[in-house]
């Protein structure tokens, strides 16, 4: 699924926590730590979900290199472009991210409280403490792929038999089949 297609999600289930938290501050004797916890949690399960739905797209060229293997001789190797397949992104966890939410919540809570508080500067410095957990956030994401190789890719140069006595003529070489495995994170 495409980040696009997810966000109307994202919307919704922030949507649905910013109600809940209304909601529950509404009420007589409301807890405004456990308020903040429950809105805390829910936006981070969100937030987590909406990124982890993302496609990874893209492609690879494998560098041509030179090298000798025992039984072929030299052969220049050349692939690609390959277009990555089954490619996702994980999280170990998103308690980080829920911690960044708690704390800007309780800081704009804690300013909000104060005698001439600025609603404008509240909600600024929120969206920017909120933005920074985000990122924080997606900076912890590993990305995993599936590289497929295309059986039959003519690879550049040839491979050289060097046994048996006497040797044959050079023979094309082409790849055989393979799917690699790559890993990495979002920066």
């Amino acid at each position: 699924m495409s980040l696009q297609s997810a966000k109307s999600k994202l919307t919704s289930e922030i949507k649905k926590a910013l109600t809940e938290q209304k909601n529950a501050g509404a009420k007589d004797g409301a807890s405004p730590q456990s308020i903040v916890s429950d809105y805390s949690k829910t936006v981070a399960d969100a937030i987590k979900a909406y990124i982890e739905s993302a496609t990874v797209v893209g492609s690879a060229t494998v560098p041509p290199r030179i090298g000798p293997t025992p039984t072929f001789g030299v052969g220049n190797a050349a692939g690609g472009p390959e277009v990555f397949s089954n490619g996702k992104v994980s999280f170990t966890t998103n308690s980080a991210l829920k911690s960044a939410l708690d704390s800007a919540q309780n800081k704009s809570k804690d300013e909000g409280a104060k005698d001439g508080a600025s609603p404008d500067s509240i909600i600024s410095t929120l969206a920017k403490e909120i933005t920074e957990g985000i990122h924080s956030f997606a900076t912890t994401a590993m990305v995993t792929i599936d590289l497929p190789t295309t059986p039959g890719k003519p690879v550049i140069g040839f491979m050289m038999l060097t046994s048996p006595s006497p040797v044959p003529p050079p023979i094309p070489a082409t790849t055989m089949g393979t799917v690699g495995k790559g890993v990495g994170n979002l920066s």
